[in-house]
């Protein structure tokens, strides 16, 4: 029912009526953080839009974090941070990039975790070492 009733709005009302009601009733259901960010997406405020540089400094640090060994750890701090700057940023100058951040937010977590369990490791590894060296006592030509 509901259906049939919206397509008969499209087929018999003319195209501006439709969109008047439609955004009105965007304006009420919505709040405004989601107009403007729908506004961007379709463009209508006249703008051209840019990417947040954060958002790009963002992914190459949580990329950074997964590759470089025990430095990766400070990378990914500062790729969280600068990630979660990023996406606050956006909200406010209406920028691109949403995606980068994300994408560098995650990448930054999961080097981060891979930098916790890596130095868990080498300490683990080298008490494993150095308690199996001064538990045996070597004997020269004995």
């Amino acid at each position: 029912m509901f259906l049939s009733i919206n397509i008969s709005l499209l087929v018999f009302f003319p195209w501006h009526i439709f969109y008047l009601f439609y955004f009105s009733k965007l304006k009420h259901i919505m709040d405004v953080e989601c107009f403007s960010m729908f506004l961007k997406e379709e463009n209508l405020l006249g703008q051209q839009s840019t990417t947040n540089s954060n958002a790009i400094i963002s992914l190459i640090f949580g990329v950074l974090s997964l590759i470089i060994p025990f430095v990766g750890f400070i990378f990914g701090i500062i790729g969280i941070v600068t990630s979660l700057k990023a996406k606050k940023q956006m909200k406010e100058t209406l920028q691109d990039g949403d995606g980068l951040a994300t994408a560098g937010l995650v990448c930054s977590i999961a080097g981060l975790a891979l930098q916790v369990l890596a130095i868990i490791g080498f300490i683990a590894f080298s008490a494993l070492i150095f308690s199996d060296i001064s538990n045996h006592s070597y004997m020269i030509g004995g």
